[in-house]
């Protein structure tokens, strides 16, 4: 043990005795933020811890919350205990689960997007418990203050009870820590208790305790206690503190025992009266002095902006910001990357003098003191009861120069020295330099450049009193610089001094200061940037460069950057860049900025003409309107964790679902929101966040700080939402949170309906053809009807008129015959004309009855095949009949209409095809007769093919409107060589006199004749 306390007390040795290092900042050197009732925090806040994905849970009296940095939501109750709300206690557990127990005894875990209770009924007591803690075996412990049965476990799905029979002691629990080692610390107000990993029992540690306390695990896995005796480790160092050494103050912890370790080592702790505390870097084996101690604990309370001075909840979340929770808001607390110093607040009416000396020292001017900050040092009050703006400046060796009201002051090493000032006439030294002979120069306000050389001021450039000048500051080749108006006046010494009028290149504008980089000098006026490199002028407009405009102050580091405060905040670049920025019109600048968001307390002023300088310790100082600021150039703070990318919910139809990953909705939806979240807490306003519902979005949508998706109009189907997000530093989670769901279809927007709806549609469009149909056959066999009507009665006409008529002559003329002498030379002459009379009216009743008489099944097979035989009677052609399907009779006027065609047609083929063969077939079918001639002839002539016909022939044309007179279309195919084929076709219920009688699925007939 002695051992131990030897090595702790040799540890660092300055860290225990000397002073901080200067980026161990004050507490109110750290960025805050607020959130109150205002901003929507549910009050008041008991309970805080921050969940595997990133937010942060609060337990209220209200209920179960979680944080996203935007949005406070409400988790549901669980709907068997929804009567318990107020979550006294929350623990965040490695799996990502987290447990609540409730003010009015109870415990719930959230898991799966809801509460579930975990079955203790009756333990704890209302508002006991002070603790929660998760084991490194997952075991979930939970601390109670009441006398027995005063700790739980719950391990392997089952609860277990601690008292009096694992060693623990009668006096109630206060606060409960599991160590990182397995170890499980208890502290009571009487004693602290341990169980080591897979002991069963407690065993006390001998320490002393002083009232209640607080107990935490820091980074370095030490074990601290916190009590009246103050804050000291107590594992490894299991014994007091030496003599020697002293704790640091601590708070009583009558209301709350909240306490917990940063990653840079600071301690922070609440007692829930007192508001939120911070131990600087506390030294494990104590501090070397009281005041020591003292001095190294900060108080914050509502005084200074804390929401409340009753913090019930303190938390290190994941990106190492520290939380306080507390009756009246939550408080944020981050390292900056700006950093103010409290003591350097004093503006005067012009601003700060600013200065960075040879050796690595920052000395600043302020309002009545003039401090130095030495490399990693803090400020140091240098001087007193100064002007309100002295200017500061430096001299070859390394002395430092202080304007004050009348004189002077110089300072090297411990010796100071004075030189008289010139008459000011109560004006203000602006600005200095020390020349290489360590000649000083001033800058007057309203007077103008003075040179104090061989014992005397010398005025080397006046001004009036509406004149306006510049920074005044040595270049790179010892000669002196500065400008008035649109003049910059460059000075070997004060004898020689050359002019360069700028009104040309500056227009209406002038120049505002003189910066010195590297090889070349810097001007800034209120219109953009000059360089003067090698006696040429470069400019550079503000417009093109906006995050320049209004730069008051510049500094360039050996690391090759250049940092300045501008309207925009503290800005660093390259140094490449600028030139490039110069030298090419198309160059893009590519820049840091720090902002308010970044810890900058101000706007930047102008603070007088040396307003930045860069320190031994490489941190940039600047003049704010809220006081210096320093920049740490080579520690800047970054994060380097990627955010948690979360879906926290989908609303849809009404329904709420907590962190979806696969759903299915109601039928029918169509409109609904999800909530999602960019987990990164440093300063969310920066977070980028890209999203794209596949299926809809064509691309990622920017949503901006919004954090929620709406849509609408959504079909049926499979979708799938991807979030992406940044954090701060622009470091992505590629990876992202995926939520699929899945929109079923409604009966009407089934594939079923479309399979009935399009059903339907051929249904009715059946019906609307089969009507349709219907009606033009009924129009044609009406005019069929009334065409044989007509026929019918020209026929009875005829028979009536004509033919007997014709028949009276004929016996009349027979008559007259008979009475003929025998021997008379033209009897014979007339009887043969008679006979030949005769012929013509058998003919004739034959075409009236033809007229009259209805045909049968087979008629026109018949009439077709006798055509055929007495045209080719002179003809050594081949013929085939063929008849398909079973025959059936047509309608008088169709059977004539057929016939003729098909006779034209057979004529055609037997007079000009020049085929071995003609084939004709006819097609009875249900719904059309089909009437076919095909010839292997020469085909058709191209003329005939392209037009139709043959001019001055008149048979196709003929068959052509047969076919329409019927109703029918007729189709006439062939090339030269290839034969020709000449389809007739007539639909059944215009062709056939009565309609078909199909028996079952008989096999239609073929008959088929040949010559």
């Amino acid at each position: 043990m002695l051992l131990i306390m030897v090595w702790l007390i040799a540890q660092p040795a300055g860290s225990v005795d000397a002073q901080q290092p200067a980026t161990a900042l004050g507490i109110k050197q750290y960025t805050h933020k607020r959130w109150t009732v205002e901003d929507g925090v549910p009050n008041p806040i008991y309970s805080m811890v921050q969940s595997a994905d990133g937010y942060l849970w609060l337990g209220t009296r209200e209920g179960v919350f979680r944080f996203d940095g935007v949005r406070f939501e409400q988790i549901p109750p669980d709907p068997q205990t929804g009567s318990r709300t107020a979550a006294q206690k929350l623990l965040a557990s490695h799996d990502g689960s987290i447990w609540v127990a409730y003010r009015e005894g109870g415990v719930s875990v959230y898991r799966n997007g809801a509460l579930h209770d975990m079955g203790l009924k009756r333990w704890p007591s209302p508002q006991s418990v002070v603790a929660m803690a998760e084991g490194k075996d997952g075991s979930i412990w939970i601390a109670a203050f009441q006398d027995s049965r005063a700790l739980a476990r719950y391990y392997n799905g089952k609860w277990e009870m601690f008292g009096a029979e694992q060693g623990l002691p009668a006096d109630p629990p206060l606060s409960l820590v599991a160590a990182r080692n397995g170890t499980l610390w208890l502290t009571t107000e009487l004693s602290v208790m341990v169980r080591r990993p897979r002991a069963l029992r407690f065993e006390k540690v001998p320490v002393s305790v002083r009232g209640r306390s607080a107990i935490t695990e820091d980074r370095e896995g030490r074990i601290w206690l916190s009590d009246s005796s103050g804050s000291r480790v107590i594992d490894p160092v299991a014994v007091n503190l030496g003599a020697h050494r002293f704790a640091y103050p601590s708070q009583s912890f009558e209301r709350a025992r909240q306490a917990i370790a940063d990653r840079v080592g600071n301690h922070w702790s609440a007692d829930g009266v007192t508001g939120l505390r911070m131990t600087r870097l506390p030294n494990p084996a104590g501090a070397a002095t009281r005041a020591e101690a003292e001095q190294a604990v900060e108080q914050l309370g509502r005084a200074e902006g804390l929401a409340s001075d009753n913090v019930t909840a303190v938390l290190l979340d994941h990106e190492g910001s520290i939380w306080a929770g507390s009756l009246l808001g939550l408080d944020q607390f981050r390292a900056p990357s700006v950093v103010a110093e409290p003591v350097l607040t004093k503006l005067g009416p012009n601003g700060y003098s600013i200065l960075g000396a040879q050796d690595g020292t920052v000395y600043v001017g302020q309002a009545g003191s003039v401090y130095r900050v030495r490399p990693s040092g803090r400020p140091e009050l240098l001087l007193r009861e100064v002007p309100a703006k002295g200017a500061i400046c430096e001299g070859p060796d390394h002395s430092i120069w202080i304007a004050l009201e009348k004189r002077m002051m110089r300072i090297e090493g411990n010796r100071r020295s004075s030189l008289s000032l010139p008459d000011l006439g109560g004006k203000i030294v602006l600005g200095c330099v020390v020349d290489q002979r360590n000649s000083v120069w001033i800058n007057v306000e309203g007077k103008g450049v003075f040179n104090y050389d061989i014992n005397r001021w010398k005025l080397i450039a006046p001004i009036d009193k509406f004149s306006e000048s510049s920074s005044i500051v040595m270049d790179d080749r010892g000669r002196i610089v500065f400008s008035i108006e649109q003049e910059l006046i460059v000075c070997a010494d004060s004898h020689r001094c050359l002019r360069h009028d700028l009104g040309k290149a500056l227009g209406n504008d002038i120049i505002k200061a003189i910066y010195q980089a590297h090889g070349y000098l810097v001007a800034s006026s209120s219109a953009g940037l000059f360089r003067f490199k090698n006696d040429t002028v470069g400019f550079v407009s503000f417009d093109r460069l906006p995050t320049l405009r209004g730069t008051v102050s510049f500094v360039e580091t050996p690391q090759g950057e250049i940092w300045l405060i501008a309207d925009a905040g503290i800005v660093r670049l390259p140094v490449k860049a600028l030139d490039q920025v110069f030298d090419n019109p198309q160059a893009k600048l590519d820049s840091l900025v720090l902002s308010s968001r970044d810890g900058l307390p101000g706007v930047a002023i102008r603070a007088g003409f040396r307003d930045a300088a860069r320190g031994g310790d490489g941190r940039i100082w600047f003049p704010t309107s809220a006081g210096v600021v320093w920049v740490d150039a080579r520690r800047l703070p970054t994060n380097d964790l990627a955010p948690n990318v979360t879906i926290g919910s989908l609303i849809a139809g009404g329904v709420t679902y907590l962190d979806p990953t696969k759903v299915r909705l109601p039928a029918g939806s169509s409109s609904g929101e999800i909530d999602f979240a960019a987990l990164s807490f440093v300063v969310p306003q920066r977070n980028q966040v890209r999203y794209q519902l596949e299926g809809s979005d064509p691309g990622w949508v920017d949503p901006g700080m919004r954090r929620q998706m709406f849509f609408s109009n959504l079909g049926p189907g499979t979708y799938r939402f991807r979030v992406v997000a940044s954090n701060n530093n622009g470091l992505w989670n590629r990876r992202g949170a995926t939520l699929e769901f899945t929109i079923p279809p409604t009966f009407l927007q089934s594939n079923w309906f479309k399979v009935l709806c399009a059903l339907t549609c051929a249904a009715l469009l059946w019906l609307a053809y089969s009507l349709r149909l219907r009606q033009v056959t009924g129009r044609l066999r009406a005019t069929l009807e009334v065409k044989l009507a007509e026929r019918e009665r020209i026929a009875r006409e005829l028979h009536d008129t004509l033919l007997q008529g014709f028949q009276g002559l004929i016996l009349r003329f027979q008559v007259l015959a008979d009475r003929l002498p025998a021997n008379t030379p033209w009897r014979d002459t007339l009887y043969k004309e008679l006979d030949h009379a005769d012929a013509v009216l058998i003919a004739g009743r034959d075409q009236v009855s033809d007229v009259r008489a209805s045909v049968s099944a087979g008629d026109l097979a018949q009439s077709l095949m006798a055509a055929a035989l007495e045209l080719k009677a002179d003809s050594p052609m081949g013929f085939d009949l063929t008849v398909e399907g079973e025959p059936r009779t047509l309608h008088p006027i169709v059977h004539q209409e057929v016939q003729r065609v098909g006779e034209e047609a057979m004529r055609n083929a037997f007079r000009h095809s020049g085929a071995m063969l003609v084939s004709v077939v006819i097609i009875f079918q249900r719904r059309q007769l089909r009437l076919a001639i095909c010839d292997n002839g020469a085909g058709l002539p191209e003329d005939v093919s392209t037009l139709g016909t043959r001019q001055g022939h008149f048979g196709l044309p003929g068959m052509r409107e047969r076919a329409q007179t019927i109703g029918g279309t007729l189709t006439i195919a062939g090339q030269r060589g290839a034969g020709t084929e000449i389809l007739l076709t007539v639909p059944g219920k215009a062709a056939y006199a009565s309609r078909p009688r199909w028996h079952g699925l008989s096999q239609p007939r073929t008959a088929r004749a040949e010559t």
